[in-house]
């Protein structure tokens, strides 16, 4: 009977030291998570509401393979907003690698906006070469725009389209050329047909065709 006595407090004991030590762990693990959580929660719905879907995991992982996960979002919400298919893995392997993402993803942008042929693969070879692949891409560009000039330079009566809603100033293309335009007086909507209809200098000038 009296090892009984002995035997019952310690089992409490024991007990109540396995129910603590749970309720340690509990608190530890809810705080950890809740830290995370705050950490990663503004990112992740950057990229949701971006359509560029970064879910936690990865925003974890990201932190535990030391991979400054708000370059990698920002750069892939940027790539997803300019039409460009990047995976996550993709800009996280060329940062490992100790390339420039938001460097490589502007130079892409660029190379789809003046049709220049450049493939991821490519465009982080270039970087991890040691050369500037943004201004490499801008000098191609101007060349290629300069050549175009050379071969068919824009002449009065050249009929393109407005690439902007055109006030007093704004974009047109002629054929493969994209310059800066003036309106003549008129209001010109994105899309229309436009006719130059004086050159002054750089100056070009063009009114609205109505069909």
């Amino acid at each position: 009977m009296y090892s009984l006595i002995k035997v019952i407090p310690a089992a409490i004991n024991s007990t109540r030291a396995i129910v603590t030590a749970l309720i340690v762990i509990f608190i530890l693990v809810f705080v950890v998570y809740n830290l995370i959580f705050l950490k990663f929660f503004r990112l992740w719905l950057q990229a949701k509401l971006s359509r560029a879907d970064v879910n936690f995991f990865e925003l974890i992982g990201m932190k535990l393979r030391k991979v400054d996960a708000r370059t990698i979002v920002l750069s892939r919400i940027t790539a997803v907003q300019a039409g460009l298919t990047l995976t996550t893995q993709d800009l996280e392997s060329h940062f490992l690698a100790g390339g420039n993402v938001p460097k490589v993803v502007r130079a892409m942008i660029l190379a789809k906006r003046k049709k220049i042929d450049l493939s991821w693969e490519e465009a982080t070879a270039i970087d991890l070469g040691g050369r500037d692949v943004l201004r490499e891409i801008q000098s191609q560009g101007d060349a290629n725009e300069g050549q175009q000039t050379e071969e068919r330079p824009l002449c009065f009566g050249d009929v393109g389209r407005a690439l902007s809603t055109i006030k007093r100033a704004g974009q047109a293309e002629f054929g493969e050329t994209i310059v800066d335009v003036v309106a003549q007086g008129e209001f010109i909507n994105e899309g229309s047909k436009v006719e130059i209809v004086e050159i002054d200098g750089d100056k070009i000038i063009v009114r609205p065709v109505h069909c």
